[in-house]
């Protein structure tokens, strides 16, 4: 079972690639109605399918599905729910939040990353 999920997932994303977008959608299907887990074998599905919407254009459907998907990751978790409309006060929050996150991976961090020597295959 895992090896199957694990290439459908891989042969949908190939497909998304090659701009296949039909047959992307008819592997989709299959990975959505087949998982065994309903929501965890389906992550990453659900992440091609946002990719796919997005493509498309189809950017109210890619949002929906990733509040969605995000939500269900929260449940649970205290203090971590996803508004479907933010406040202006949420939206700086997270803002905030996610800058303080950043920190330590801009400015000069950055800098000493690009020091670094090139990785090579062993």
């Amino acid at each position: 079972y895992d090896l199957t999920l694990t290439l459908y997932n891989s042969s949908a994303e190939a497909l998304y690639s090659g701009g296949e977008k039909n047959e992307v959608q008819e592997r989709l299907n299959i990975i959505l109605d087949n998982a065994r887990i309903p929501f965890e074998d389906k992550i990453q599905a659900f992440c091609t399918q946002i990719n796919v919407y997005s493509s498309s254009f189809q950017n109210s459907k890619a949002l929906d599905l990733g509040l969605d998907v995000l939500q269900r990751l929260l449940t649970g978790k205290v203090g971590r729910d996803v508004p479907s409309h933010p406040r202006p006060r949420q939206i700086l929050m997270a803002k905030y939040r996610m800058q303080h996150f950043m920190k330590p991976w801009s400015g000069s961090n950055i800098e000493r990353l690009k020091r670094l020597p090139a990785m090579k295959d062993q």
